[in-house]
């Protein structure tokens, strides 16, 4: 994709035990981000929605799983959180509220690209940013495969999340020092040390690849949720996706 990226971010937010809503992550559009919460407000709820709690998928749903090349069980996790595409707007107040301030003062011309909310415990909800001109982007895909990353490592136990930390670590630590994940992950993880897991798997398996994959064992997981990680890490860059 020609000239430079246009940055979208979408946070997370975690209630604890007052409810309180903190930092988890940060995902990104062409770049991107991911967060924990406590629910959608009534007004933002998608009339994909019904009164009884039915969901149902919308064309664009499976249409940017597609592109983004989830498995069967990342798709099964993806619609599980029933991601709503909603008006940026309301996206940008849902996931951006607490750091508005943040924001403001950092980086006025950031744009949101969505979120996952849910309360730690595997069960939560996606939303994006519908684009204004009713495609899919490149960015959107990136943030809907963040952020089913995020609730897959949700859904994961504590076992194998421990043991993916160090080997997620060795490969960004493995990085050139230039590249913009490292500020992408410090900005999603803020002071909330407790995100950096979560941030590490979400931003490794949608934007590092290297010829052969990673360490086989990342790759392993990865391949629960993604079919083509290869695929998927050139969406982030900005190639052609089929």
């Amino acid at each position: 994709m020609a000239g430079p990226r246009t940055e979208f971010r979408a946070r997370r937010r975690h209630p604890g035990l007052r409810l309180i809503a903190t930092l988890l992550s940060v995902a990104l559009t062409v770049a991107l981000l991911g967060r924990v919460g406590t629910g959608l407000p009534g007004a933002w709820t998608s009339p994909w929605i019904d009164l009884a709690g039915q969901y149902d998928v919308p064309a664009d749903v499976p249409a940017l799983a597609d592109a983004a090349y989830m498995s069967d069980e990342g798709r099964a996790i993806f619609y599980d959180t029933r991601p709503q595409l909603i008006d940026a707007q309301q996206v940008a107040d849902l996931c951006e509220k607490p750091y508005s301030e943040r924001r403001q003062a950092d980086e006025p011309s950031l744009e949101i690209g969505g979120c996952y909310i849910g309360l730690g415990t595997g069960d939560g909800t996606i939303v994006l940013a519908a684009p204004a001109d009713a495609r899919i982007t490149h960015g959107l895909v990136t943030v809907a495969a963040h952020e089913m990353l995020h609730a897959a490592w949700d859904r994961m136990r504590v076992l194998e999340k421990e043991e993916l930390v160090p080997l997620l670590e060795a490969e960004v630590a493995a990085l050139d020092a230039g590249d913009p994940i490292h500020e992408q992950i410090s900005w999603s993880v803020g002071d909330q040390e407790r995100a950096r897991p979560t941030e590490l798997f979400a931003y490794v398996g949608t934007q590092v690849w290297r010829d052969g994959g990673l360490d086989p064992r990342l790759e392993e997981v990865y391949g629960r949720f993604i079919s083509d990680r290869a695929g998927l890490v050139a969406v982030y860059n900005g190639r052609a996706f089929g």
